[in-house]
């Protein structure tokens, strides 16, 4: 006995409307914006504060269109102009340092570099563990 065909499922509801072409015009509109001369911008809340959707909708694009090379690589454009400005930002005591670094540290994963030496500025923790053995022992390392 054979297997009635299925119906394919209709797609029901309304149209989607933040469809590939429209995001991407979208994120090209914003980072030529951002690229004007005489912009201000440092953050995403600056640059889509007369748009129709918030950074939260941006964040959804991301995720979506992640497999667009143009999609992708204009985000990240806008991100790397934006930490610069926020950098650039802080060097020039325009805005507090402090303000500054706490933006960098959370909105673009910067750290503060820490060293620990002991008092002549040597290691304390010795990172290779078979540099000694390879030096007695005359082993180079390949």
């Amino acid at each position: 006995m054979k297997k009635p065909k299925q119906k394919e499922k209709k797609k029901t509801g309304r149209p989607e409307k933040y469809t590939i072409t429209f995001c991407l015009n979208e994120i090209k509109s914003i980072y030529s914006d951002l690229m004007s001369e005489g912009s201000k911008h440092i953050t995403w809340q600056d640059l889509i504060r007369h748009k129709e959707y918030s950074h939260e909708r941006i964040s959804e694009w991301r995720k979506k269109f992640v497999d667009n090379s143009e999609f992708s690589h204009t985000i990240k454009k806008i991100e790397k102009e934006l930490e610069n400005r926020l950098f650039k930002l802080g060097l020039s005591n325009k805005a507090s340092t402090a303000m500054a670094i706490f933006g960098l540290k959370n909105n673009y994963n910067w750290t503060d570099k820490q060293e620990i030496t002991g008092k002549d500025g040597t290691p304390l923790i010795n990172l290779d563990p078979f540099k000694m053995i390879r030096e007695n022992s005359g082993i180079t390392q390949k």
